[in-house]
């Protein structure tokens, strides 16, 4: 879908600029995160969600508290391995950062560095996920609009289809009075 190659282009973007070895973008869906991609980590990674409530985990704090969580320097922590095709490591530098569009959150990101974050990338990240936001937003109004159009359209259609039958149905009802007519005044 059109949101899952946005994700996946915003995420790539994200790793490849900050130099993250690790992301996850969760999006918001039926008051739930649902994973939309992620960077760095195999398909088959049992350690990652794919549906995250609110306040359940970390990213789930940040979807409840909708404030950014920054873990630095840990060593012993339940975030998922890089897979570096030969070996795996778990970053020892996580940001778990909100989206907000209009003082709503829209989705989640979460990264995984091996080194520390600095107020350059921070305030990088806080002012490009407006950005962000702004986007996912526009193609989810999108998305939307062309579904309530395809589906405005099937009902032109079917009101179509039902229009023509209660037409032939008239014309039917029609040829039958007449017939009616014709027999009564025969029978007078």
């Amino acid at each position: 879908s059109s949101l899952k190659i946005l994700s996946e282009k915003i995420l790539n973007f994200y790793c490849n600029y900050l130099n993250a070895h690790l992301g996850l973008f969760y999006i918001v869906e039926d008051d739930n995160l649902k994973l939309s991609s992620s960077w760095g980590v195999a398909e088959d990674n049992k350690t990652i969600r794919k549906k995250i409530s609110r306040g359940d985990g970390l990213i789930g704090q940040v979807f409840k508290s909708v404030e950014p969580i920054i873990i630095e320097d840990i060593t012993n922590n339940d975030v998922p391995e890089v897979d570096f095709g030969n070996e795996s490591k778990k970053p020892n530098n996580n940001i778990y950062y909100p989206i907000i569009h209009e003082n709503e959150i829209v989705a989640v990101l979460a990264l995984g560095l091996f080194t520390k974050s600095d107020d350059m990338l921070m305030e990088f990240i806080t002012h490009s996920v407006k950005d962000v936001a702004f986007t996912l937003v526009t193609l989810q109004s999108h998305t939307k609009v062309k579904e309530l159009l395809k589906r405005t359209q099937d009902q032109a259609n079917e009101l179509e289809v039902q229009q023509e039958e209660l037409r032939q149905t008239n014309e039917e009802l029609q040829e039958h009075t007449n017939a009616l007519k014709i027999s009564e005044e025969n029978l007078q």
